[in-house]
């Protein structure tokens, strides 16, 4: 019995499996755009002040220590470089990290939810040495944090 609950089971999902295919195939089903909701602005900016502006309004940046940003001080590959974003504010909106030499330096942006630990791990692609800005929007403040990162190779500018 249990033999014929199983493979009723899994013959169950191919058949959801195929129809979904097909739905998405026919263009009956749409994927949702995560995306949708991204500040055009701030991604095309070429400058970080810009870039902050857009994604924060006029919102005066303070440089503080209870933002931590972690990256190595030097990058052997930089498109793969390793960077930690900490912090213990209260009521964290959002988080986001720029790369000061790219040419688009907005390299991310995070909306942790209440009761979220601030804590992001990423891996972002810099075009040559240059500051990784952290900004962390906490009780409708800005807190920011900065590391220099030596790019030896493979950066976004070959």
């Amino acid at each position: 019995m249990e033999v014929m609950k199983s493979r009723r089971t899994v013959l169950k999902s191919t058949l959801t499996i195929a129809i979904g295919g097909i739905g998405l195939l026919s263009g009956l089903l749409k994927p949702v755009a995560a995306f949708a909701a991204w500040n055009q602005k701030a991604l095309e900016s070429t400058k970080v002040m810009k870039g902050l502006q857009a994604a924060f309004g006029d919102t005066p940046v303070t440089l503080s220590d209870q933002v931590t940003l972690k990256a190595p001080e030097i990058a052997e590959n930089g498109s793969s470089v390793p960077i930690t974003i900490q912090t213990n504010l209260p009521e964290v909106e959002t988080i986001a990290l720029f790369s000061e030499e790219n040419p688009r330096p907005f390299a991310a942006m995070f909306h942790p939810g209440p009761g979220v630990r601030a804590k992001v791990l990423l891996r972002i692609k810099m075009a040559k040495s240059g500051d990784a800005i952290a900004v962390v929007k906490s009780q409708g403040k800005l807190h920011m944090a900065r590391i220099k990162v030596k790019v030896t190779a493979g950066g976004c500018g070959g």
